[in-house]
């Protein structure tokens, strides 16, 4: 089976940073997709208003945040154009 290109992950509610909801989605799923080589991954978080792109660079994700009304940047797909915002009112 080939690696996933991409995965996107809707944040699940959270108190806190110390919340297990956090910690799994951010920190464990994190890993998890590093290891398993998956090039790009996305954390949507309603919450906090904002996406994060994480980019496989050497084995290592490379993260960058994206609020309001910024154009997402794929490194996996160049081509896509969506705004934090258009994607939030979809999550």
């Amino acid at each position: 089976m080939l690696p996933l290109l991409l995965v996107a992950e809707v944040v699940s509610p959270y108190r806190n940073h110390n919340d297990e909801n956090y910690q799994r989605d951010y920190i464990e799923k994190g890993k998890q997709y590093q290891q398993r080589g998956i090039s790009e991954y996305w954390i949507i978080d309603p919450q906090e208003q904002k996406v994060t792109v994480f980019l496989l660079v050497d084995g290592i994700y490379q993260a960058t945040e994206f609020r309001g009304n910024q154009q997402i940047v794929s490194g996996t797909f160049p081509e896509l154009k969506v705004t934090v915002a258009r994607v939030l009112l979809a999550s």
